[in-house]
């Protein structure tokens, strides 16, 4: 009660004991006079010493205010009150305070019998922490022994329920069981601490389960793992439980094998590169599994990249076909597939996919385009071999490349004298 009427009440009738009061707590109930608001305050003004002259400049407010505590069934102040009426000033205080502490432990008491018949334990571990603690009180002990073994057995259940289902402790029962637990054994407040950090990180559990699970379904370009991926995973290796072990394999599962991996080979398949930055994620996870899957995670991501840079040289070349085929002077082997493919041959080295690549893209240079290079320089060859030819003469001899169209024109008469002759 927060009102003028307590004001009055703590500070001038518990003036020695303010400090112990507490929101919520009951008065002493049985013993003592039945007594009237107007009968109490006219006590406290009598023994509030200098207090009195503002108690009773108020007095009108103050007994309004009594009153409708009264109404609503709290009578606790007054009943403190009613103990001590009859008691000299010089000992009202220290009677009340008295009272008051009194009625406070029967409040405790029937706070702490009802919580364990029906098993609602909301805010009671405090009052039992502090009796247990103290020690003194052996009937209010003897009660919370009792109502802390069904609190833990009843709380753990709930916690684990709630765990399995990755639901969020919004009345932050955890911190009722780990008091609980604590006045049990140390044993048992290591049980609940690591059953409740179980908890905690089950709601990002349950977050990546149903995040990897929608991802799977969207285009590979537009994918990012969700953050939680890694940051949980490492959570629940630091778990002790069996739920814990599950967890940890159904979220590498989710992120890296279901996920991270299939995204990162249709990005290579796609050749658009990795616009969502997947790789850094997806070799970070790998090291969780194995170190072939690390291995692989590195070797698959350089084949993102390139992907995308064959994609672009495949793009080059169809230009180049165009233009060369618009205007003989035009027709040139571009930068771009010599060097594409030798820096291909050092980052994808012992990649079966690589290598496929790589003849495919070398066939697109050397074959479909350098048929048309050579159709338009070769003839002119009088005195030396053209930059582009000799360029289609080496990639053809470096990777063995053959062809119907492209055979007799490595075969004329300039490039064998001026090209071949060269090598």
């Amino acid at each position: 009660m927060k009102n003028v009427w307590t004001t009055a009440f703590v500070a001038t009738a518990l003036a020695a004991a303010a400090g112990c009061k507490k929101d919520g707590e009951a008065g002493a109930a049985g013993g003592g006079k039945a007594v009237t608001c107007e009968a109490a305050i006219d006590k406290m003004i009598e023994c509030g010493g200098e207090r009195s002259a503002k108690l009773k400049e108020k007095r009108a407010e103050v007994m309004k205010e009594c009153e409708e505590e009264v109404a609503k069934g709290d009578k606790r102040d007054l009943e403190s009150v009613g103990k001590c009426i009859d008691k000299s000033c010089a000992d009202f205080e220290g009677c009340v305070k008295e009272a008051n502490k009194a009625a406070r432990r029967d409040k405790d008491m029937a706070k702490i019998k009802e919580a364990t018949e029906k098993g609602e334990f909301e805010g009671v571990s405090w009052t039992c922490e502090e009796a247990v603690k103290d020690n003194k009180d052996q009937e209010m002990v003897t009660a919370c022994k009792a109502l802390t073994t069904k609190a833990v057995t009843t709380l753990t259940e709930t916690v684990t329920k709630f765990r399995d289902e990755g639901t969020k402790d919004e009345k932050y029962i955890c911190s009722d069981l780990e008091r609980f637990a604590k006045q049990v054994s140390e044993d048992e407040e290591k049980k609940a601490k690591a059953l409740c950090e179980d908890l905690r990180t089950s709601e990002d559990v349950k977050k990546v389960l149903d995040e990897t699970k929608k991802l799977a379904t969207e285009e590979a370009g537009k994918v990012k793992l969700p953050w939680e991926c890694k940051s949980t995973y490492e959570d629940l290796k630091k778990s002790t439980s069996e739920w814990g072990k599950t967890k940890a394999k159904d979220v590498l599962d989710a992120c890296y094998t279901n996920l991270a991996k299939v995204v990162v080979t249709k990005l290579r398949d796609a050749g658009a590169g990795d616009p969502g930055f997947i790789c850094f994620d997806v070799e970070k996870l790998a090291a969780f599994v194995s170190p072939e899957e690390e291995t692989w995670a590195k070797l698959a991501c350089q084949e993102v990249k390139v992907a995308k840079e064959f994609t672009q040289v495949r793009e080059e070349v169809k230009k180049a076909i165009a233009e060369a085929t618009a205007d003989g002077s035009k027709a040139q082997v571009p930068f771009q597939c010599d060097f594409a493919i030798e820096q291909a041959e050092k980052d994808i080295a012992g990649s079966e996919w690589g290598k496929a690549q790589i003849a495919e893209v070398a066939k697109a240079c050397y074959v479909e385009l350098g048929k048309v290079v050579l159709e338009k320089k070769t003839a002119d060859m009088k005195y030396g071999c053209d930059f582009n030819v000799q360029k289609v003469v080496d990639g053809a001899k470096k990777h063995q490349l053959t062809d119907p169209a492209l055979d007799p024109l490595l075969a004329h008469e300039n490039v064998k004298a001026h090209c071949i002759k060269a090598q």
